[in-house]
């Protein structure tokens, strides 16, 4: 055999194409593969970018002065390809998501991952129209915690966001997905 297969032929491949050049063997299968469906896992959520997959933070507004960034780092990515790191040196500071229209009384589920580094985060569903919290949660898990609660819209409520904040002065904490459902709508964007 030509190059020869060397001390350890079992270590080797051999791919016998008769008439067919490996090159239009290797050019089939790429065609296959580009062309090929798989499951993707990403969040239903009536937020913006709320699967974090688009690579800048323009959705995200500051709360304070908060150093975020898009993380790609396999060991701090639940699902996807990026989760939203953010870095606080002071209490309250964090980001929210760009407003939801929402009407008072309409009721939502939160789902949102957080991996806390350092620190504490609070992961809140906030009336955007009387700058309140309607319910929120605080994790200081070191492995990814899936935030997840129910609240409702409250009288003359006309937007709501989530908002991810530290609840200690140095936090360092990471954002897998954020999910806003209602129970009333029926229809969504596709991610």
């Amino acid at each position: 055999v030509n190059p020869a297969l060397g001390a350890d032929p079992s270590a080797k491949t051999v791919a016998f194409s008769y008439a067919v050049p490996p090159t239009d063997i290797l050019n089939a299968i790429n065609r296959i593969l580009g062309t090929m469906q798989g499951p993707a896992y990403l969040p239903l959520t009536l937020v913006t970018d709320g699967d974090l997959q688009a690579t800048g933070i323009t959705d995200w507004t500051d709360i304070g002065s908060p150093t975020v960034t898009k993380d790609t780092t396999a060991a701090n990515v639940l699902i996807g390809l990026r989760s939203l790191k953010i870095v606080t040196t002071v209490v309250d500071t964090g980001k929210a998501s760009a407003n939801v229209a929402t009407y008072e009384g309409e009721h939502f589920l939160v789902s949102v991952p957080v991996k806390v580094s350092s620190g504490s985060a609070r992961v809140q569903l906030w009336d955007v129209t009387a700058g309140a919290e309607i319910e929120g949660v605080t994790v200081s898990d070191a492995a990814w915690a899936e935030v997840r609660f129910t609240g409702t819209a409250p009288t003359s409520c006309q937007n709501v966001s989530i908002r991810i904040i530290s609840k200690t002065a140095s936090s360092t904490f990471y954002v897998g997905w954020v999910s806003l459902l209602s129970q009333e709508r029926e229809i969504y964007d596709i991610p």
